[in-house]
């Protein structure tokens, strides 16, 4: 159940739902008040926290950071090793999700690299932060 901050009204998300036909209405986090029609906004766990609240975040044996590995080597992003949510909105606004294949282009002056067909350029510490496991056949 809900409260409405603005007139008090008790309601549920279903009640709620005033953008029933909007394809973003799960990811949105308004809820609008039936009675008065007050747009009330809720948290709801997304991608950041999700992220944080991995149990197992610890980095495997085939895991490294992008800093680790050499020039020409892929691999899939498996995620970021920290919590900084401001450092994850970084890297998600620039298109680099866990899941993704990432290949190395370049590590000096910047390490640059290639998801999908977008070339990033990020400074040694972003890199660090970002976990890969690596394609079969790489060392």
């Amino acid at each position: 159940m809900n409260k409405c901050s603005f007139c008090g009204h008790e309601f549920s998300d279903e009640a709620a739902q005033s953008c029933a036909s909007c394809f973003l209405r799960r990811l949105c986090g308004k809820l609008k008040c039936p009675n008065c029609g007050y747009e009330v906004f809720i948290r709801r766990p997304g991608i950041i926290s999700r992220l944080r609240r991995r149990k197992d975040n610890t980095v495997t044996a085939e895991q490294r950071s992008l800093a680790d590995l050499h020039v020409g080597d892929r691999g899939q992003i498996s995620g970021f090793s920290t919590y900084e949510p401001k450092k994850i909105r970084k890297l998600m606004s620039l298109g680099i999700y866990p899941g993704l294949l990432i290949r190395l282009l370049q590590v000096f002056p910047a390490y640059v690299f290639q998801v999908g067909f977008t070339q990033i350029a990020v400074d040694r510490e972003i890199a660090q932060e970002i976990q890969v496991t690596p394609s079969a056949g790489q060392s």
